[in-house]
């Protein structure tokens, strides 16, 4: 799935459950300072996968240039949240 991402298919990790059934740690949402490689969540283990092809295809062909898009979406209840905006939290509701 990663690497049909690089090249140029989207992709979508989705975690569905009812609350307490272990989303946040699965996903690995959390900090992962301190944590043993067997603890860390699914997030961090595809960015450092994502970040390490990358440099990979970069030493293979140093001209290259390459374009990320990342979102990370919450949906909590009807609300909607973006959890890499920094900006202010609007609702959304549909």
């Amino acid at each position: 799935m990663i690497l049909g991402c690089l090249n140029g298919y989207n992709s979508t990790i989705l975690a569905y459950g009812q609350t307490g059934s272990g989303k946040t740690f699965t996903m690995g949402t959390g900090s992962t300072v301190g944590l043993s490689s067997d603890q860390i969540g699914l997030v961090p283990r595809v960015f450092d996968f994502i970040f390490t092809e990358l440099e990979i295809k970069r030493q293979r062909n140093p001209s290259s240039i390459f374009g990320l898009k990342v979102q990370f979406l919450e949906l909590y209840g009807d609300e909607i949240h973006d959890l890499l905006d920094m900006g202010p939290v609007d609702k959304i509701t549909g």
